[in-house]
């Protein structure tokens, strides 16, 4: 095939060997390939690293409007604890979906409440949860204070004045602050006690707060404000802790502070509308040109709200997007492979075709940006999935409908 390494020039007549799950050679045709390995004739076709979705709620929302197939969100203010790995369904018809769309791996989000619990990052396929989960617990999310969106904000009661609105989002903040103060209080305790006598006040929710606390694991902060992106870049940096931007609908707005501190930004919006009626049409569109050419690490992706888990198969239609409105082609492919995996620590093994990395790969017949292009086959971990779905089922039973007779 047309191998698209994505960490260099594309190889015509590709040729990449994998076994055990590892990719163990990539090279032009001349590359020796062993006797005995299973060959897949790619003449003609395109292959790619696996696609690795951000933001996504596959397996967690199964139809929007049933609230009984929804598990996004915890009750309460701070689930710290909560893993969503848990209540992933590993028999939605979501991930099949998802799988035709060519994504190999997805972030899957909680949402919720200020602190909704820690992301995971999934395989599309697996029999269980358990299968299925790549990297447990890898984030904590959390939504950082500030006001609804103007289109939401008129189902949530009266409107509330500015004054009202700074000291809601001040008493949010503070509330953060203690829980953070609590939870390196309780890990300066946890560590004595372990030192002494091996005895503390087990508290789960402090206890998930420690590699957060201790740098260990990022936070994955909602913000799409200017106000709130400096807000909350600014309150990570005071207390060293990492982070991850999502939504950043503004973040092309403070780009010199997101390359200072070194904070990506998975963007999960950027084909609806522009945030400001004084906007230009394509603010959102051009985002990504913009967090390019400034230098911030950044993935595309699609919503987890209405919609999500149906949206996720979108995210090469909104890296086509992209590229159309600016962003340099092969950035737009890295942004919804390479990128992702720098921004999860885990460049060093997905988000590209190289010697020694994870076999995930995607075989096209053509560009993987245009929506004409059908994902013809796809590799996780070296496994081949069925490549199935719902979609292509109604489509060969309504395609196979009996036709009105005609007359002569």
């Amino acid at each position: 095939a047309t191998v698209h390494t994505l960490e260099g020039p594309a190889i015509p007549n590709g040729v990449v060997v994998f076994e055990h799950g590892r990719i163990s050679a990539v090279g032009g045709a001349d590359t020796p390939v062993p006797a005995t390995v299973e060959r897949v004739d790619a003449r003609g076709k395109h292959l790619w690293p696996g696609l690795i979705h951000t933001n996504a709620v596959l397996g967690l929302s199964e139809i929007d409007s049933v609230a009984g197939s929804v598990d996004i969100a915890e009750t309460g203010e701070i689930n710290a604890d909560v893993d969503v790995s848990q209540a992933v369904n590993a028999a939605s018809t979501h991930f099949p979906v998802a799988r035709s769309g060519g994504i190999s791996h997805a972030v899957l989000v909680p949402s919720g409440g200020l602190v909704s619990g820690t992301t995971t990052l999934v395989r599309t396929d697996g029999w269980t949860w358990e299968e299925m989960s790549a990297v447990r617990q890898h984030s904590l999310a959390i939504r950082w204070p500030e006001p609804p969106p103007a289109q939401y904000a008129r189902f949530l009661g009266p409107p509330k004045t500015l004054t009202e609105q700074k000291k809601d989002t001040d008493d949010r903040v503070k509330t953060l602050d203690k829980l953070l103060d609590s939870a390196e209080a309780y890990g300066r305790a946890k560590r004595q006690a372990q030192a002494t006598d091996g005895r503390w006040d087990y508290d789960a929710q402090l206890e998930a707060l420690q590699p957060v606390v201790n740098g260990e694991r990022p936070l994955w902060a909602t913000a799409r404000e200017k106000y709130a992106i400096e807000a909350v870049v600014n309150w990570a940096a005071s207390r060293k802790l990492r982070l991850v931007i999502t939504d950043g609908r503004d973040a092309y707005l403070v780009t010199d502070l997101l390359k200072a501190h070194q904070v990506p930004v998975v963007l999960s919006n950027i084909v609806v509308e522009p945030p400001r009626p004084d906007d230009p049409y394509d603010t959102l569109n051009t985002l990504p040109a913009k967090l390019e050419a400034a230098g911030v690490l950044f993935a595309i992706a699609s919503t987890t709200r209405a919609g999500g888990s149906g949206n996720a198969r979108h995210i090469t239609l909104f890296a086509g997007i992209a590229a159309a409105n600016g962003l340099d082609r092969e950035a737009a492919y890295r942004s919804v492979t390479l990128y992702p995996a720098k921004i999860l620590g885990l460049d060093s093994v997905l988000g590209s075709i190289a010697t020694g990395k994870s076999a995930s790969l995607v075989l096209t017949d053509g560009d993987l940006l245009e929506p004409s292009t059908t994902v013809e086959q796809l590799w996780i971990d070296g496994t081949r999935p069925s490549m199935d779905d719902v979609q292509k089922q109604s489509w060969r039973q309504w395609s196979a409908r009996p036709r009105p007779l005609t007359s002569n």
